[in-house]
């Protein structure tokens, strides 16, 4: 039996100087994708927003996806937004996640005839400046803004919690006494922060954009109360978040949990600000869970060889750089959660050593990830190994040329692997999904060839889920809402899907700067103090490199993510379900709900 092999490795390059000299360190070509630009997690500073432009808001786009922004609305996005725009917006999220009470008539402002306003001021959401002047273009405040999403989340989520936490703003006394319990509360749930120099500035004018981020966490916020593991959801809108930034010309694979480890180790040597946006990015409100997560994996996927996602981690300062050494605190976090090995290296022996242990790890996969001793002072390195096997292997014979629609619209030819049997399959509106687990059992036998028994490992649970969509897709959200909702049903398919084979590399740097981790690259404000003895150091080079290829027999994968820093009646007529056209992949721990590895295939190869 062939098995499948899989490894992430996770690379982070802590580097004290601010030179690009690390890229030269990686193997291979580095290609920058075409990516699209998220909204800053903080509200300063805000990029600009073009309709026109290539470059897009993440939370903009989400935005139009939930129906909070109008598909043909014409939004000044880096503009002040008026009380009027803003009833709008909240309007619209009502008329989607609530249930809108009719007006009454019993209150009409006799300077706008908005019904919306109306309705919103009868649900107690609005109120105006007077009891017969709503001001409608009057500019928004801060503190404004504070108060109707209160008001909104008390009226469409009344479940919602908030933590004790109180903020004491540098500028509290200019916060009016109506505004401050909703300040409280709205930056207590992560939906509104503060401003530079710990001010919450409750005079300044709102944004549309800040209208429309802060709309949108309510919304997340709304979602993450539901679930009863909010690891499953931190980490849909940290894959989906990434996943909107990959090219859509080529090919492409990244691992979201890789990725999430290395921002993660990371984070457990940074404070301040530098850790908090980190944490936003990754989704996580609390690194102490994600942490326990690592150590859960690490320990649950040694048990077998049948399926198995070996962990491996290591530290390495290089002596002859720098007289720093890695903190106690951060040996300890390092050690008790990711098992790593702490090293010491010098320019004479850091190529050979570091590439030995990489290539250990990896089973030889990934030889080398460095070529000279001059790209880095320390070094964390993280290395994920899976390997397993198809539950239900392809027949090597019934594989068949056939035509694949590429996304660009030209047609190639490209050998599919054909099956016809009972695979777990649903089907929306959007998207169709299916199904296909890895083997998580070992049969046992004595030493006469006698069968003994079955060992099945039940926590030990990863598929492959292929999703064809005819519009682009939150991937990550589609795939747990239907899990989570117990929508696959074991369904009678003929089915064909292409071998495929996929190489993809890009920088990082402007796809975590997009997703609000800017601190962590500025030289002076860069807080990885936790992670030395003494002095500091901070993000310059960040490279992702994955690889992956599913035939036959199973699928081999990995990815390197580099941070560098100074499934006896006759069967019923099958449903046919060929994959001719672009879509997306994922691999699945089912157990932890963590994506090993998300794509998309859009082009035969």
């Amino acid at each position: 039996m062939k098995k499948l092999l899989s490894i992430i490795l996770s690379i982070m390059m802590l580097l004290s100087m601010t030179t690009g000299a690390f890229a030269d360190g990686i193997d291979g070509p580095i290609q920058k994708a075409k990516i699209k630009v998220a909204t800053s997690a903080d509200f300063m500073p805000f990029e600009y927003y073009d309709e026109n432009d290539e470059l897009t808001g993440f939370d903009i786009d989400k935005a139009h996806a939930l129906n909070i922004t109008n598909a043909d609305g014409n939004y000044n996005f880096p503009g002040a937004i008026t009380r009027e725009e803003f009833c709008e917006l909240v309007y619209n999220y009502i008329s989607e996640f609530g249930e809108l009470e009719v007006d009454d008539g019993h209150i009409v402002f006799i300077d706008t005839d908005n019904i919306k306003i109306r309705i919103l001021n009868t649900m107690g959401i609005i109120k105006g400046k007077s009891e017969t002047q709503f001001a409608p273009n009057d500019l928004l405040t801060r503190e404004e803004a504070a108060t109707i999403l209160n008001r909104l989340i008390n009226v469409v989520h009344p479940d919602l919690a908030s933590t004790e936490l109180y903020y004491e703003f540098a500028d509290g006394s200019q916060i009016s006494d109506w505004a401050m319990s909703a300040i409280q509360r709205i930056c207590n749930m992560g939906i509104m922060k503060g401003v530079e120099n710990n001010n919450f500035a409750p005079k300044d004018n709102y944004t549309t954009e800040q209208a429309i981020v802060t709309l949108v966490r309510v919304y997340t916020s709304s979602e993450v109360s539901k679930s009863d593991d909010t690891r499953i959801l931190d980490d849909i809108l940290f894959a989906d978040k990434v996943n909107t930034q990959m090219p859509t010309d080529k090919n492409y694979m990244f691992s979201p949990i890789s990725i999430k480890m290395a921002l993660a180790l990371a984070a457990n040597g940074a404070s301040g600000e530098t850790q908090q946006q980190i944490l936003n990015a990754l989704g996580l409100t609390s690194l102490d869970e994600f942490n326990s997560l690592s150590k859960d994996l690490i320990e649950r996927y040694s048990q077998t060889d049948i399926l198995k996602l070996n962990i491996a981690n290591s530290i390495w300062m290089n002596k002859d750089k720098t007289t720093q050494n890695f903190s106690n605190s951060f040996k300890k976090t390092a050690t008790d959660f990711y098992d790593a090995e702490v090293k010491s290296i010098n320019n004479s022996n850091a190529v050979k050593e570091i590439n030995s242990w990489v290539s250990d790890k990896t089973n030889g996969k990934i030889p080398t990830i460095i070529q000279n001793a001059d790209d880095f002072r320390a070094m964390l390195i993280n290395v994920i190994y899976f390997k397993g096997a198809w539950l239900d292997e392809f027949n090597v014979n019934a594989t068949k040329p056939d035509r694949f629609n590429n996304a660009d619209g030209t047609k190639i030819t490209v050998d599919f692997m054909n099956k016809t049997k009972w695979f777990p399959y649903v089907e929306t509106k959007s998207v169709k999904m299916i199904e296909l687990p890895y083997q998580n059992r070992v049969e046992k036998f004595s030493d006469d060839g006698e069968y003994l028994d079955t060992e099945v490992y039940k926590d030990l649970d990863v598929s492959m889920y292929l999703i064809m969509a005819e519009n682009d897709i939150n991937v990550e959200r589609e795939l747990s809402a239907a899990i989570n909702d117990n929508a696959f049903k074991s369904t009678y398919i003929k089915m064909a899907m292409p071998k495929f084979k996929i190489e993809y590399s890009t920088d990082l740097n402007e796809i975590f700067m997009n997703m609000g981790i800017t601190t962590a690259f500025d030289e002076k404000n860069a807080d990885f103090t936790k992670m030395f003895d003494k002095g500091n150091m901070w993000f310059t080079k960040t490279i992702h490199k994955t690889f992956i290829d599913a035939d036959e027999k199973g699928t081999e994968a990995a990815a390197v993510t580099a941070i560098g820093m100074a499934g006896s009646a006759l069967p019923p007529e099958p449903l046919e379900l060929k994959f001719n056209k672009p879509f997306f992949f994922a691999i699945r721990d089912n157990t932890s709900g963590e994506t090993l590895f998300m794509g998309r295939f859009a082009y035969g190869n």
